[in-house]
């Protein structure tokens, strides 16, 4: 009887323990949920801020800069992001561009803003292609990746503040809807165009 009793115990005491394990499993979850969902809020106030900002500033610290190592700067701000989805980033620029007259941390901002949504929406293992040439007289920098894509109906409305092509997509990213919206306010700042193809 004394065996047994210590047999019945000793499973008891496992069942327990595993019951234990799976609760604190379940709270770590919670918490991880929890904690996504505090970022993405704390994302959202930033760039409503950001696009507040934008939409009172009145004058830009406009400076002649070299728009080679301004998207190297940009780059080098988004590789940890890229890299944890193993995401291959690749720079193809044009020799001799000139310096241009930019509010250099501004436009930085706003190609940040660019590859942050290439980033988001291409699937680990993908790549990511920026291209700094001319056209003509004017700078023209490309952001292409191999990501999910943008529906032909959709694109018309991909600069709009918080608007979403896709709902589920949100949820996934955790994108706020405003990144493109802030990088357009910057670029047509500088008299310039931003587009998608």
């Amino acid at each position: 009887r004394s065996s047994s009793l210590e047999a019945q115990l000793a499973s008891e005491s496992d069942t327990a323990h595993a019951d234990t394990l799976h609760f604190l499993e379940y709270l770590l979850g919670k918490v991880d949920h929890v904690e996504t969902g505090i970022w993405r809020v704390n994302n959202l106030v930033d760039q409503m801020l950001e696009m507040t900002r934008l939409d009172s500033k009145q004058t830009y610290d406009m400076g002649l800069t070299s728009i080679t190592a301004l998207v190297e700067v940009a780059l080098s701000r988004s590789v940890d992001q890229c890299q944890q989805k193993q995401i291959k980033v690749t720079l193809d620029c044009d020799a001799d561009l000139p310096d241009i007259p930019v509010d250099a941390d501004e436009i930085r901002r706003a190609i940040n803003c660019l590859l942050d949504n290439a980033c988001q929406y291409t699937p680990p293992g993908g790549d990511i292609c920026v291209r700094v040439g001319r056209d003509a007289s004017d700078v023209v920098i490309e952001v292409q990746d191999t990501g999910i894509g943008i529906a032909p109906e959709t694109q018309p409305h991909i600069f709009e503040r918080l608007y979403r092509a896709d709902e589920a997509r949100r949820t996934h990213t955790g994108g706020s809807g405003l990144g493109l919206s802030i990088a357009r306010a910057i670029v047509e700042a500088h008299q310039g165009t931003l587009t998608v193809i």
